[in-house]
């Protein structure tokens, strides 16, 4: 969980890859993403909340008939399941997974 996550319970729908920088910087903390002309590692909500529209974006491609209720759903039954103590409180449903998403 990064530094600057907001949590809690019943707040918190599903959790993306966002990054977290710290002072002692380590690019394996960051995310990759285009930015500035070229590729960036940053972080942020701005990085994470893209990953979850990509995700609904793509299942729609898959089955255009379906509604926005229906692909939430699909999004939370195939998240990872994140361990640790109070995992629905800081991650929700989970870890988004696009593959997970696009193989049921």
């Amino acid at each position: 969980m990064a530094s600057y996550s907001n949590y809690g319970a019943k707040f918190i729908d599903v959790t993306a890859p966002g990054g977290d920088y710290a002072e002692n910087e380590k690019i394996s903390d960051l995310c990759l993403t285009t930015g500035m002309g070229g590729y960036t590692y940053t972080q942020g909500t701005s990085v994470a909340a893209p990953k979850v529209s990509a995700t609904a974006a793509l299942i729609l491609c898959k089955d255009k008939t379906l509604k926005p209720k229906e692909v939430a759903k699909r999004i939370y039954k195939t998240c990872k399941k994140l361990e640790g103590e109070n995992s629905d409180k800081y991650y929700g449903k989970g870890m988004v997974n696009v593959f997970n998403a696009l193989s049921n």
